[in-house]
């Protein structure tokens, strides 16, 4: 059974190693670009370009932050409900300006509300990235209707309420990364389908 991280410690926990495994990384480097916001506008940013993989992560956080650091971090959050990772294909290099194909914000609460979630698999242990299918103003059932990865159905931590989840990625895996960007491809080609309808 899959079940959603409940505890925002371990949240914290969590998103602080996805960072981590996205940005330090031997492929992975800092650009500053414009970041096209909806519906605020243009956001002077640093984003982090996975060059071999052909995305980038805008986390709002700086690249120097420690767990110590980013701890603090979590504990100043406690107005907000979710963490912000927005991930794009344009490279920010070649492009002043980029835009947002895809956010996976997971709930600091552990809210399943946002579009992003952590859970973990009862029989490994292991702690994976989902997506709900919320993609903007487009419908849920639109997004599931063009999605040809994996789904899982992710109960609370009782075990009640299973919704479905896109699979993203599997933390401390080696094709981490390389999982997030094909999620975030898949995105951009369903948003491209369904921009024709």
């Amino acid at each position: 059974m899959y079940r959603a991280v409940g505890s925002t410690t371990k949240i914290c926990e969590i998103q602080y190693r996805m960072y981590e495994q996205f940005i330090e990384r031997q492929h992975t480097n800092s650009v500053r670009c414009d970041v096209n916001v909806p519906p605020s506008g243009y956001q002077d940013a640093e984003v982090f370009w996975a060059e071999d993989v052909g995305i980038w992560l805008f986390p709002r956080v700086s690249r120097s932050i420690d767990a110590t650091r980013f701890r603090r971090y979590c504990e100043q959050k406690t107005g907000e409900d979710r963490f912000w990772n927005a991930f794009g294909t344009q490279d920010p290099r070649d492009n002043r300006v980029v835009a947002i194909t895809v956010e996976i914000n997971p709930g600091i609460s552990g809210s399943r509300r946002p579009a992003g979630i952590f859970y973990e698999d009862d029989e490994s242990r292991g702690v994976w990235v989902g997506h709900r299918g919320r993609l903007g103003r487009k419908k849920l059932e639109d997004f599931w209707n063009e999605y040809t990865g994996e789904s899982v159905m992710v109960h609370d931590s009782d075990g009640s309420n299973p919704l479905e989840y896109a699979a993203v990625a599997k933390l401390g895996e080696a094709s981490f990364v390389a999982d997030l960007a094909d999620f975030v491809r898949e995105v951009r080609r369903i948003k491209a389908v369904l921009s024709q309808t």
